[in-house]
């Protein structure tokens, strides 16, 4: 969600990471004749979940999410998340 809204200038972008990626899409969209971006919860796409969990483990390293408070995530010397 917070994409579209990076993309649709609801918000701004202050990840130093995401944030080129994010003008590069703008730039490419310019070639496209129709372009359209939509939220799927989590929970409706388990791939694109998956996918991103491992995409964190890449960038962290290993990392699980503890306890309810899933806005803490803590980096662990654990197993790949699978």
């Amino acid at each position: 969600m917070n994409i579209i809204k990076w993309f649709n200038g609801v918000s701004r972008c202050q990840n130093y990471i995401l944030s080129p990626l994010l003008e590069e899409a703008k730039h490419l969209k310019l070639f496209f004749n129709d372009f359209s971006l939509c939220h799927i919860y989590m929970e409706c796409n388990s791939t694109t979940d998956q996918l991103s969990k491992v995409g964190l483990q890449q960038y962290l390293g290993s990392w699980r999410i503890e306890g309810a408070d899933r806005d803490e995530i803590r980096v662990l010397d654990q197993p790949p998340y699978e």
